[in-house]
């Protein structure tokens, strides 16, 4: 029993072991960031007319309001939030001039003002100039009124890009999404994994030539390893291209291997039945989702979907029968795939998941 027990020690970590691609992509996404932190919010904040030319003078005094970290999670419907900074001398290495953009993103959506200025609403995430002649030094109050929609409220990124950088921001990225997908096409796990389990149930059917991929799996972290990303601390993008430039003829013998495949994306709606709305607005919400996907399906006729949860096509069946009779051709025209095997499907609650048995699928055959 001792060597199952070690085993079982071992197995979790093996799986999540840290690869050449994993440590370069994780930090090129932390050196694409450069975060702008020392936010604070107010929930009781008034909303009066002269609230926010108030909030937006440096002299504001706001003592009393709570520090706010990227993700921590407000049960307000709404709150203020609040950061003042200056620029920084340098950005990824380089001196910060020209224009400075600040990316947001906030759950649920916001009304974003800079120095007092309105810069209207946006949802989720948004992007705004903070000005389009930076210099290291630069004092800014952003002041943004986040609104929420049910679940957390949650201030999620708020980071500093110079424009200058874009085609270095866009290179990164690049790299980073090629490296992950070779990597994945060239290992032979079929990984299920959760929040908290990583799981490989071995069942690889590919009938590519296993040993040709681990070579050239070898090969792709070797490519990772040669990267020179430390020089990006220093502003030497010169040096960064180079190295990306010196793994071209490795990357190209991998590029060939790996266009044997065909990656196929299917669509999905997340729709959670039993959220904080009513139970008929849930039901409209998949009334209009589903009527989305035909108009999508309408335009592209390449455009497929997925959809699970047999309540929704029950619901579908009584209420709305003629989108109930859509789904039906397009299930029988290859493009909407039901999954799935429950009556309804719910997210994880507390920790622990939640999940309602089927009792049947629709009356009638789909």
């Amino acid at each position: 029993m001792g060597w199952k027990i070690i085993l079982m020690i071992l197995l979790p970590l093996s799986l999540s072991a840290k690869t050449s691609v994993d440590s370069l992509t994780a930090e090129l996404e932390l050196m694409s960031e450069s975060p702008v932190e020392g936010w604070k919010y107010n929930t009781n904040y008034p909303s009066d007319d002269g609230a926010v030319s108030k909030a937006s003078d440096p002299e504001f005094n706001d003592t009393f309001w709570e520090l706010l970290g990227f993700g921590k999670r407000l049960t307000a419907d709404s709150c203020w939030m609040r950061c003042e900074f200056v620029l920084p001398e340098k950005i990824m290495g380089q001196r910060v001039r020209g224009p400075v953009k600040l990316s947001v993103s906030v759950d649920d959506y916001g009304y974003m003002w800079i120095n007092g200025e309105s810069k209207g609403r946006f949802p989720w995430g948004g992007d705004f100039i903070l000005t389009e002649n930076g210099s290291p030094g630069m004092k800014f109050v952003v002041l943004i009124k986040a609104m929420n929609t049910g679940g957390p409220m949650r201030l999620l990124r708020a980071n500093l890009e110079l424009e200058k950088l874009r085609p270095l921001y866009d290179s990164m990225r690049s790299l980073s999404l090629s490296l992950r997908v070779g990597q994945k096409l060239l290992s032979s796990d079929t990984y299920q994994s959760n929040a908290r389990v990583k799981y490989d149930p071995g069942i690889d059917k590919s009938r590519m030539d296993k040993k040709r991929k681990k070579e050239l799996y070898a090969l792709l972290q070797k490519c990772a390893s040669r990267v020179d990303v430390a020089a990006l601390k220093y502003g030497h993008s010169d040096k960064f291209n180079a190295s990306i430039q010196g793994i071209h003829p490795d990357l190209k013998k991998i590029d060939a291997f790996v266009k044997q495949f065909t990656l196929v994306f299917a669509s999905n709606a997340h729709i959670d039945a039993a959220w904080m709305w009513r139970k008929n607005e849930t039901k409209e919400v998949c009334k209009n989702t589903f009527s989305s996907v035909f108009n999508i399906m309408d335009r592209y006729p390449d455009f497929t979907y997925t959809q699970s949860a047999a309540c929704y096509y029950d619901w579908m069946q009584t209420l709305y029968p003629d989108i109930f009779k859509k789904i039906q051709q397009r299930v029988k025209d290859g493009r909407w795939e039901i999954v799935g095997g429950m009556w309804i499907e719910l997210p994880e609650s507390g920790g622990i998941p939640i999940l309602l048995a089927t009792t049947g699928i629709c009356r009638s055959s789909i």
